[in-house]
Formats: structure tokens, C-alpha cells, sequence
């Protein structure tokens, strides 16, 4: 943060998001004449990023200082999601294959953020802070869908190959737009004038922000951590 006159700066802050939503694996054997065992896994994960400018306005309110703000924000977001087969055989000699599948959906955005936020001092260095803010990005989003497949067959007659591989993949593009809310509230420490440390407790919501979950709209919430230089 940097002052641009005595109630009047600007800030520059940036976050990061990651999760895995699922991770499961599992093996079903094969019992009869041609034994062996089936595997199973799927798995999906994402992860965001922001980068926020703005410029804020103080106001005093008795004791409390409030920071109305507007600026842009920046987003980058990706998702994948993979599906496994494989079987193989007890015998060698006998046919196994296996099957992957990925898909993935990428999005970089920018538009503009509105929020507010409050600080509220107990003491010389503690204090209560409190902030709300809203955002729209435009952007551009990319998915992609792939698949692989394998076949190992030992008893193949030349010139058929032993092992053989298919490959295939589609990537998708459109314009969309994604927003945000979000609440937070916490406790502030200040050791010194230009640093303050703040935990607290933050719920964000997002819509159209992960293309492959079975909502549109995302809600995350959990505590976060703050360190603020003011320049």
C-alpha cells in the first residue's frame, strides 16, 4: 500500500487458491478362466489466483477508519479431471490395455472490484477489521479433452505390432464472465506504523468459476492470513 495524500492510496495484492475435490482408487480382480485384475482411479483438482489494484479512500468514523475502494482485478483459474482403466492378466502371455482420459478448463480474466473495508483499533497496536468486496471478470476460457489408450498383446502375428497406441484430443475457446463476493473479518496487529499483521476467518463465493464441478456457483470458505507494508 502507498499513500498518494493523507486519505487517499493505492494497493497491490495478490492470492492463491488450490484444492483436490476427489482422489479415488481402486482394484476389482478378475476370477474365471482368464484371471487378473481391474484398476480404477479418478481424480480431479483446481486451483486460482488473483492480482488486485485499486485505489481507496479513508473516511473516519469516530473511532474507526473505513477504505471505500475500486480498482481492477486479474484471475487465472485451472481445473483437471482424469479417469483411469487398466487391466491386466495373471498370464503374460494374454492381452492387457489400459485407457486415460484428462480434461482440463482454463480461464484468464480482468474486471473491475468494489468493496469497502473497516478498521476498528483496541489499542496502540490491536484492532478489528472487517471488509467486503465485489468483482466481474471478462475473459477467455479454454477446455481441452484428451485420450490415450494402449493394448499390450503378446500372441500378435507380425505385422501387427505388440503394442499399440491411440491418441485423440479436442480444446474448446469461449468469452465468459465470472463474479465474486466476498466477506472477511479478523484481528489486526500492528508492531509497526508501516506493518500489519491480520488473521481472521473469509467466505468467498464464485460463479462460473470451475466449468467442472457440479455447480456453478462456489463457495470457499476457511481463516486466512494478511501481511500488509504500507510504502
Amino acid at each position: 500500500t502507498k499513500a498518494i495524500s493523507p486519505d487517499v492510496d493505492w494497493r497491490l495484492a495478490g492470492s492463491f487458491h488450490a484444492g483436490q475435490d476427489n482422489d479415488t482408487s481402486f482394484d476389482i480382480p478378475i476370477t474365471g478362466s482368464d484371471p487378473g485384475n481391474v484398476n480404477l482411479s479418478f481424480g480431479n483438482s483446481y486451483n486460482f489466483q488473483t492480482l488486485d489494484f485499486d485505489i481507496g479512500k479513508h473516511v473516519q468514523a469516530q473511532s474507526a477508519d473505513i477504505r471505500f475502494f475500486g480498482g481492477l482485478r486479474l484471475l487465472h483459474s485451472k481445473e483437471e479431471i482424469s479417469l483411469h482403466e487398466g487391466i491386466t492378466r495373471d498370464n503374460p502371455a494374454d492381452k492387457s490395455g489400459s485407457a486415460d482420459k484428462l480434461g482440463s478448463s482454463e480461464f484468464y480474466g480482468i474486471g473491475p472490484r468494489l468493496g469497502a473495508e473497516v478498521y476498528y483499533p483496541l489499542g496502540e497496536t490491536w484492532g478489528l477489521t472487517g471488509a467486503v468486496s465485489g468483482s466481474a471478470m471478462w475473459g477467455r476460457r479454454t477446455n481441452k479433452i484428451s485420450l490415450s489408450a494402449t493394448q499390450h498383446d503378446p500372441g500378435a502375428i507380425p505385422p501387427d505390432p505388440i503394442d499399440q497406441t491411440i491418441n485423440a484430443s479436442e480444446s474448446q475457446h469461449s468469452s465468459e464472465v465470472v463474479t465474486n463476493v466476498d466477506l472477511s473479518g479478523g484481528v489486526t496487529f500492528k508492531p509497526w506504523d508501516n506493518t500489519t499483521f491480520t488473521a481472521g476467518y473469509r467466505v468467498e463465493q464464485w460463479h462460473n468459476l470451475l466449468q467442472l464441478s457440479d455447480k456453478s456457483t462456489q463457495t470457499f470458505n476457511g481463516p486466512f492470513l494478511r501481511l500488509e507494508v504500507k510504502m
